[in-house]
């Protein structure tokens, strides 16, 4: 699994995506379409629904991944049931969270950002209007 401070622009954007369709089935592929400019899409698909796994008994732990693939019951005619996994996926409560986490940090950086653009404009700001006065003065 992938801490969610190391998702790139592009996996929360394929978050958000499955966020915002997830009152509906979306199929496997119809993500690879909506991002079919990215060649490693399949391969995020794959990283976020794999969750991690206990080192024995060796089983998943849940609620470590950020997408599930959906899953249906097979029943043969001898009346044995088999699990099968469909090509639908959806968010998982972690996805959400990390999309949350995600975006809060994106605007405290962003916050930082321009209040540090602010502080490095401001001393030059003050400076040529020093300069404007002290010139209007000297030429008047």
């Amino acid at each position: 699994m992938i801490p969610y401070n190391q998702l790139t622009t592009i996996d929360v954007n394929i978050l958000k995506y499955l966020l915002a369709n997830r009152h509906r089935k979306i199929h496997f592929h119809e993500v690879l379409e909506e991002f079919n400019s990215f060649k490693s899409i399949e391969y995020r698909i794959t990283l976020f629904s794999t969750p991690e796994r206990k080192s024995f008994p060796y089983e998943a732990i849940p609620n470590t991944s950020y997408i599930r693939f959906h899953y249906e019951t097979i029943r043969s005619d001898e009346g044995i049931s088999k699990t099968h996994r469909t090509s639908f996926i959806s968010i998982t409560e972690l996805g959400i969270k990390a999309i949350e986490d995600y975006d809060f940090d994106y605007a405290k950086r962003r916050k930082v950002r321009i209040e540090d653009r602010i502080l490095r404009i401001v001393p030059i700001v003050i400076s040529i209007v020093a300069l404007f006065f002290s010139a209007y003065a000297l030429f008047r």
